[in-house]
């Protein structure tokens, strides 16, 4: 009896593990959608892409270009990305793809896997997601960034 209840408590053990896992360890894909494109400025360095969770983050958007302004952000129930120069052909998360220490702190969200088109454009593009709470690596704008072809 006493090897039967140990059994038990073995099995749950490791199916809770296994759940553990599998929350933080999964993939996440997020759905988007295209909803500014504008044209990118030229003799500038631009990184991969950024997001946008609030207005102020916008300031540095409208300068690149006047396209930019005439769609109404919603910033309470949405988190944009913009883009430079590829268009975003895929971007998911796991909850374990969080930076822990940089040279400038911590990071509260999630770096994002992100997945562009290897054709390099002259355009900007924003996109929308749900509300999620991910960012781009301040440290290396280079991390989890795949370019795939269309």
């Amino acid at each position: 009896m006493k090897a039967k209840k140990n059994g038990i408590v073995i099995s749950a053990v490791i199916l809770l593990l296994t759940s553990l896992c599998l929350y933080f360890f999964m993939n996440n894909r997020i759905d988007f959608k295209e909803v500014a494109e504008g044209q990118l400025l030229p003799n500038r360095n631009y990184t991969y892409y950024c997001d946008l969770k609030s207005e102020i983050d916008m300031e540095d958007l409208y300068e690149l270009s006047s396209e930019f302004s005439g769609y109404d952000y919603d910033f309470d129930g949405h988190t944009y990305i913009v883009t430079f120069g590829y268009e975003l052909e895929d971007i998911s998360y796991s909850r374990a793809s969080r930076p822990i220490v940089s040279e400038y702190g911590y990071y509260n969200y999630h770096v994002p896997n992100v997945w562009l088109s290897c054709d390099k454009t002259d355009k900007c593009y924003v996109y929308e997601l749900p509300k999620v709470n991910i960012g781009c690596d301040a440290d290396n704008y280079k991390r989890k960034v795949y370019f795939v072809e269309k």
